[in-house]
């Protein structure tokens, strides 16, 4: 089966409707990945120097370009490109991985979802955040009249996420 979702209809399913976090201001999908604009002040942090760094960089562009798709772990990677007031701060996001991480997971678990559905992954120069599109499936498939479902494919194309999607009980 071929599903084709929009960036609208895609967010609805991930929040079942709640809508997006408090420090997303803009999200707005491109012919290549997503972009989203996110408001660093609203972060929760610990350390007063962190929060005057965060106030300062004030709303960040984040660009994610799915990079590769794991049919077997179904999982998707994305390159993430981050900046600040038109400055590139892909390299500052080592020292935020923990809280961005712990942000993202208190997101998933609202959701119902696992914590660890996407990680951020800053241990080379390229960051990257890979999410776990079966564990999303099973979940959204969970309360739905459909059999379990294998996702054998996942493209970004036209401003859509196109799926394909097994509906056999067991993955080929």
């Amino acid at each position: 089966m071929l599903l084709r979702l929009t960036g609208a209809e895609l967010i609805y399913l991930a929040t079942r409707g709640a809508g997006l976090p408090p420090t997303v201001r803009n999200l707005q999908w491109t012919a290549a990945g997503v972009r989203v604009d996110v408001d660093l002040a609203d972060l929760d942090v610990d350390s007063l120097t962190a929060k005057l760094a965060m106030r300062a960089a004030g709303v960040v562009q984040v660009e994610l370009t799915c990079t590769h798709f794991d049919a077997v772990n179904q999982l998707i990677t994305c390159a993430i490109s981050v900046h600040a007031r038109s400055l590139p701060m892909a390299r500052l996001l080592h020292f935020l991985q923990d809280k961005v991480n712990s942000n993202i997971a208190t997101v998933l678990v609202a959701h119902d979802l696992p914590a660890d559905t996407a990680l951020l992954d800053t241990t080379d120069n390229e960051p990257t955040i890979r999410i776990a599109v079966g564990a999303v499936m099973t979940e959204l498939l969970r309360t739905s009249p459909l059999p379990a479902a294998h996702l054998t494919s996942v493209v970004l194309a036209e401003g859509t996420m196109q799926l394909e999607v097994d509906l056999a009980p067991e993955p080929r």
